[in-house]
């Protein structure tokens, strides 16, 4: 994830960007906007274009994403589960494209899941001798 800070706007307007990383939403701080670029483990490594809008204002930058090295894990196969990918993607996949720039929480951050990590996040996970997938770091 990358934070983008837009300061100085003078027209009142509201920040937005266009990539193809994902949607950036913006929140209210201090003297203007803060957004956050989502940089998924998987995203392709090299130069993604932000298209920057402010009002009358539109700017190009450039984000360079570096590929990074992951390690591999292995990992138990579990017994296949009818109907559970898809109801996986019916559930988890709306989220992507839904977002807020209220802030959505109070107090301090607590983990949301109360077990071990398995593997890092971004650990390719082998089952098998199958790559099967990367580690979310809550698995």
């Amino acid at each position: 994830m990358a934070a983008l800070v837009i300061t100085g706007i003078l027209d009142g307007s509201e920040p937005a960007v266009e990539t193809d990383l994902g949607d950036v939403w913006f929140r209210p701080v201090t003297g203007g906007y803060m957004g956050y670029i989502p940089v998924t483990y998987n995203a392709e490594g090299g130069p993604h274009t932000l298209t920057v809008t402010c009002g009358s204002l539109t700017q190009e930058l450039t984000l360079n994403v570096m590929q990074s090295e992951a390690k591999t894990v292995d990992v138990a196969a579990e017994a296949d589960i009818p109907g559970a990918a898809t109801e996986y993607k019916d559930a988890i996949w709306p989220l992507y494209t839904q977002g807020s720039s209220e802030k959505l929480w109070q107090g301090n951050f607590a983990s949301p899941v109360p077990s071990a990590i398995l593997a890092d996040y971004g650990a390719r996970l082998r089952t098998d001798g199958t790559i099967t997938g990367r580690a979310t770091g809550i698995n």
